[in-house]
C-alpha cells in the first residue's frame, strides 16, 4: 500500500517511495539517512509529531514533514 509517512500507524515498517520536498528538506532527510529506497520503522503517532526509526536511530518529526514522505507499508 501506498501512502504517506503521516498516516502509517505505529510498529509498521515502510520504505520511501519518493520525498516531495525542496531542497533544504530533502537534505536534511537525507542527513537522518532518510532517502528513497531506504526502510523506516514508525514508533509512535501522535498529534503533532510522528517518531520513526532509521537503522537504530530515532527521530522525530513535524506532522508536515511526515506528509511530505511517500512510502509503501511493508509486510
Amino acid at each position: 500500500m501506498i501512502t504517506r509517512l503521516s498516516l502509517v500507524e505505529s510498529g509498521k515498517v515502510v520504505k520511501i517511495i519518493s520525498i516531495d520536498a525542496g531542497m533544504g528538506l530533502a537534505r536534511r532527510l537525507m542527513e537522518m539517512g532518510m532517502f528513497v529506497g531506504s526502510t523506516v520503522t514508525v514508533v509512535e503517532q501522535s498529534f503533532g509529531h510522528v517518531i520513526v526509526d532509521v537503522r537504530g536511530a530515532r527521530f522525530a518529526l513535524g506532522r508536515g514533514m511526515a506528509n511530505k514522505i511517500i512510502v509503501e507499508v511493508l509486510g
